[in-house]
């Protein structure tokens, strides 16, 4: 009988020992960080309908976007991205990033191709920007993506603050952003945010910023290409005269939503400096967007996000998706420019609307018009145009 208790009294202990040993594994299992993987893409498929008079007018179709990229974690502090751009036939490098997580709520590093966080324009995701195009004043910039390093913290004063830096370089954006003379130039890029108000509740949101730009570029040839945003149309140049040396930017933002009703506006100050003169040229915009099905644009981090429709689009459940009246003028101003007319300048008009079958689906129309002035690109002729995108992102 003894001998039977102890046997009885051993198993006991072994099945708890074995119970206390799987709680433990069970509790470190809980602790291992587990990665993450994720793939998403999207396609934006674009009818250009454009003319100037009776004998010059185009239609054309493309594929504005294809985009795919995959995004994750390998550890608790390290992220990453790989995105790439198949519009045009071609494979071009977008996201191509990692992603280093600094410790409490100092932000983070991002070391590879980013968006440079050159204004409110660019960093609001293509997915989600209002209208086909970003207005002409993105065109100060060379391009929206660029390689190197970016700190990014939007959690300064409990998130009242934000604060963007970027050093890039002068890859080729045709190569992967190949640079093989780092030592003739580089990029600063700063950009800081607030919102005064952020009522998530009621949907209310007013958002200051202000960004800084300073290039500099061993090249002899630098200058700003521009449509009347639109893509397919035909670019006008403007160039300075003489070696480039370097060009600097600010610009500042404001942009405020109360409900279904969102206003946005930028104003940008672009110079550039050769060793023959200096050429400075002014860009804004102002927008308006109104929900008539009672939406909101989702502000976070200091840009806009994804629209979400109160209830989908659907015959069968009688769902219409979300419906948004959308409006913009906007500018680029060349009188500054040594021995140019007082009158070169591009303005353009733009209105339409949004219409988001789902959260991830929506078809856009845009109505452009654009007076070019003296810059003879299309005669005496205002361009217009007539817009249609399909859109799915996933």
């Amino acid at each position: 009988m003894r001998k039977l208790r102890v046997l009885i009294l051993g198993a006991v202990i072994a099945g708890l020992g074995f119970q206390s040993i799987s709680a433990q594994e069970v509790m470190k299992e809980k602790s291992i960080f587990k990665k993450t993987f994720k793939m998403e893409g999207r396609i934006m498929y674009d009818f250009n309908f454009l003319s100037a008079s009776d004998s010059l007018s185009f239609s054309g179709n493309e594929f504005r976007r294809v985009r795919w990229a995959t995004k994750g974690k390998i550890a608790k502090n390290v992220g990453f991205k790989v995105e790439f751009d198949f519009a045009g036939g071609a494979v071009n490098f977008r996201d191509v990033f990692l992603n280093f997580a600094l410790p409490s709520s100092l932000g983070s590093i991002k070391v590879g191709s980013f968006t440079e966080p050159s204004s409110l324009n660019y960093m609001t995701s293509s997915k989600y920007i209002t209208f086909f195009e970003r207005s002409m004043m993105s065109n100060t910039q060379p391009f929206k993506y660029n390689a190197g390093f970016m700190y990014d913290n939007q959690k300064i004063l409990d998130g009242k603050l934000g604060l963007q830096m970027s050093y890039t370089f002068n890859g080729n954006k045709a190569l992967a952003f190949k640079d093989m003379s780092i030592g003739g130039g580089a990029n600063f890029v700063a950009r800081v945010t607030t919102n005064l108000l952020n009522n998530k509740e009621k949907h209310q949101v007013v958002h200051l910023g202000v960004n800084y730009e300073n290039r500099s570029n061993d090249s002899d040839d630098y200058y700003y290409k521009f449509r009347t945003e639109n893509h397919m149309g035909d670019k006008h140049k403007v160039s300075g005269i003489g070696n480039f040396e370097n060009t600097s930017d600010i610009g500042f933002e404001l942009a405020s939503t109360f409900g279904s009703l969102s206003v946005q506006g930028e104003y940008e100050i672009s110079s550039i400096v050769t060793d023959i003169d200096t050429y400075k040229a002014a860009g804004y915009y102002a927008f308006a967007s109104f929900f008539v099905t009672g939406e909101h644009r989702p502000y976070k981090a200091s840009s806009f996000g994804r629209v979400k429709p109160k209830k989908e689009f659907c015959l069968k459940d009688r769902g219409f998706g979300a419906l948004e009246l959308v409006a913009r003028y906007s500018v680029m101003d060349f009188s500054s420019y040594p021995g140019v007319d007082s009158n070169d300048k591009i303005a353009n008009i733009t209105a339409g609307f949004n219409w988001h079958l789902n959260n991830y689906t929506r078809i856009m129309y845009n109505y452009t018009n654009g007076n070019f002035n003296d810059l003879e690109t299309y005669g005496d002729f205002n361009l217009t145009g007539h817009l249609i995108r399909f859109q799915v992102d996933f």
